[in-house]
């Protein structure tokens, strides 16, 4: 006030006063003072809600940090560091100049919850950190694991066997290969899962060779097996026409396992396209074939060789001694026509096990595409007689879908 009240003092070289060079000054006088006072309160309001927010930011960066969200300290002002912790973006907290939320500091361009920092561009949870496009559980990971093609039950004995390995005697394996497709790093893998009874297996491979015949190893999962346990299970990678061959061939190649330190001894199994050990139940056929035998039961298998030109049916029933055997055309719940007759591969009572030319059975490799396409369209049939009424009484069993 004394400096304004100076500044109303007469100019020096003016000799009077006007009345309305006097109310000019007062009025220019009295508006400075409000407007010196209005300044002054607007600081001191401002400047409370630059604290409280200011309050209620540090308050929140600690909360967050108790949380683990912002880990670095502040920016090049420690003096400010706080002022702006815990806000995200490119300018950290309120005034990207001030301590953190400075461009280096916590919340900066380049520091937490900036450009690069943690939750920024480059930080963690940001375009390429950890959660971010290309981290982490960010949008581009790939994980596409697919199974292609399986074959379970495979059965490994010492029967199965051919020079220059012997059978281990009283020994017994299951066996099931899975190949498995990466479609997002294109790889390929052959994947076993093994129970193997009678010995300790060092020795776990895939071999090429048809039945009757053995060959080189083109999958070797020995590496994997570690301490010897009767069950196995493991991955290796293939290259893609081996993946191809076995899609396409898969009698052309074998299971083997062998123990150590007992010469060239193994089991074998043939990895064979077809229905494995399908169960016959009497709960399954469907009238006029309805007239069972009580307790009967029984498994039937059907494989095929050579590229499906060769047909090989492996079946056993339990109480129950049928004359007919045969594979027919029709969904669960439904009587259909036939598709094969086996009934010529009989070998003892109740037991029907052999190979039979495709061609001979009436049909063609690509009929025999279109069994193993709908399995489900299909089921095993055994009768008691040709004729009646023993063609009435039956076992059935319904064929399931193929992967």
């Amino acid at each position: 006030f004394q400096h304004q009240n100076k500044k109303s003092s007469k100019p020096a070289g003016l000799k009077s006063y006007s009345s309305i060079n006097s109310n000019l000054y007062c009025n220019t006088t009295m508006k400075i003072t409000l407007l010196l006072v209005s300044a002054l309160v607007a600081r001191h309001v401002v400047g409370g809600v630059k604290q409280s927010r200011n309050r209620n930011r540090n308050l929140r960066a600690a909360s967050n940090g108790r949380n683990g969200l912002y880990r670095r300290p502040g920016g090049r002002n420690p003096v400010h560091k706080g002022k702006n912790d815990g806000d995200d973006g490119d300018k950290g907290g309120m005034h990207h100049q001030y301590g953190g939320g400075y461009d280096a500091g916590a919340g900066g361009d380049t520091g937490t919850g900036g450009d690069s920092g943690t939750g920024g561009d480059t930080g963690t949870g940001g375009d390429t950190g950890t959660g971010g496009d290309n981290g982490s559980g960010g949008a581009d990971v790939c994980n596409d694991r697919v199974v292609a093609k399986t074959w379970g039950n495979i059965k490994l004995t010492p029967g199965n066997a051919i020079m220059p390995f012997i059978g281990v005697e009283f020994a017994f394996g299951i066996g099931g290969i899975d190949l498995v497709v990466d479609s997002c790093t294109g790889t390929f893998e052959a994947c076993a899962k093994t129970n193997i009874q009678g010995f300790d297996v060092t020795t776990l491979q895939i071999a090429r060779g048809k039945t009757f015949t053995s060959g080189p190893t083109v999958v070797d999962f020995s590496q994997l097996l570690g301490t010897p346990v009767p069950t196995f299970e493991g991955c290796v990678h293939i290259p893609e026409s081996l993946y191809l061959e076995l899609i396409n061939n898969p009698d052309e190649f074998y299971l083997n396992a062998s123990p150590r330190g007992v010469g060239e001894r193994a089991i074998r199994g043939q990895l064979l396209q077809g229905f494995m050990m399908i169960p016959l139940a009497n709960e399954q056929p469907v009238v006029p074939y309805n007239n069972v035998v009580p307790g009967a039961s029984g498994l039937s298998s059907v494989t095929f060789e050579e590229g499906a030109t060769i047909a090989c049916f492996d079946s056993t029933i339990i109480g129950f001694d049928p004359v007919l055997a045969h594979l027919n055309f029709g969904q669960a719940g439904d009587n259909g026509p036939l598709f094969f007759d086996f009934s010529s591969v009989k070998v003892d009572k109740g037991r029907f096990l052999g190979c039979i030319s495709v061609a001979e059975l009436g049909q063609t490799p690509l009929s025999v595409c279109e069994l193993l396409a709908d399995g489900y369209l299909y089921y095993f049939d055994f009768h008691a007689s040709d004729t009646e009424p023993g063609i009435f009484t039956t076992i059935r069993g319904q064929m399931p879908r193929l992967n």
